[in-house]
């Protein structure tokens, strides 16, 4: 009775296991779609003729799903950004070297994330916040832009003229993406069961309305209401933020940070050198 005990456990055992290991993987594939996707999409719509992105979603998408998921997620990284390149790109060394270069920065701000401790993805606290940019966003952006950089002058794509040039831009593109969309991703992660009540329905209409309606008219349109319609958006996001707590503002932030990126997209022209992943 004891040994059919014991079987009927190990196979309960090996069943979990097996079920976890699929789930893990399915997981896997899951992060390397999306981040290809987002930087395909980012590449043909979210940038301009001779300008670098001004956000680059994937380096948040990358960093969330370490900190949610942990860090054997960190190789979907790389093939993400082989995926992208290949699909709009040859393959080539440069495009290994920033691939690499990705993966490096979504580990390196996993681990300083690691290293302070007792990081939240939820983001309730100001200390969460602060090290979600100062080490997720700065730090970890650091590398990816110092190594894409590099790899991208040694290879011959850029000239030593624009290199610094080329490295701001991939830093706060990062950067961005991390603060922007990183952020966002681990929030609605973390609060999955979150509901909104009926009566809440016309305020967060109203809030819509208004944020996406005055951050058009101030990062779109060049008029003389400009500046006070700033503060509008500045209001919408605040009570956003209040009312609805880190959903709110992440959200809000996002809208009007994809308004401000869309409107520069048609409007700035730049002398900085597009890299093939950044």
């Amino acid at each position: 009775m004891s040994r059919s005990r014991r079987s009927l456990a190990f196979a309960q055992l090996h069943l979990t296991t097996h079920r976890t290991w699929m789930k893990r993987v399915m997981m896997f594939v899951l992060v390397t779609a999306v981040y290809a996707v987002a930087a395909i999409l980012t590449l043909r719509f979210g940038k301009v003729e001779g300008s670098a992105s001004p956000l680059w979603p994937p380096t948040g998408i990358g960093l969330a799903a370490l900190v949610l998921l942990g860090w054997d997620m960190a190789p979907a990284i790389f093939f993400g950004s082989m995926l992208a390149g290949a699909a709009t790109n040859a393959i080539s060394m440069s495009l290994l070297g920033i691939s690499f270069a990705n993966l490096l920065e979504g580990l390196a701000g996993y681990c300083l994330l690691l290293l302070v401790g007792n990081f939240s993805p939820g983001l309730r606290r100001v200390r969460d916040v602060s090290m979600l940019l100062l080490l997720g966003a700065i730090g970890g952006g650091l590398v990816g832009a110092t190594v894409g950089t590099a790899t991208m002058y040694f290879t011959g794509r850029i000239a030593s003229a624009v290199v610094f040039e080329n490295w701001l831009a991939w830093w706060v593109g990062d950067a961005l993406g991390v603060m922007v969309v990183g952020s966002a991703v681990m929030v609605l992660a973390s609060h999955p069961k979150t509901k909104v009540l009926r009566k809440h329905y016309v305020e967060l209409a109203t809030i819509a309305v208004l944020l996406m309606s005055s951050s058009y008219i101030v990062f779109a349109r060049s008029t003389g209401f400009m500046r006070p319609v700033s503060y509008v958006v500045f209001a919408c996001v605040v009570w956003s933020a209040l009312r609805f707590q880190q959903l709110g503002a992440v959200l809000a932030g996002m809208c009007a940070t994809a308004v401000a990126v869309g409107a520069a997209l048609v409007h700035l022209e730049s002398s900085l050198t597009v890299p093939l992943l950044e």
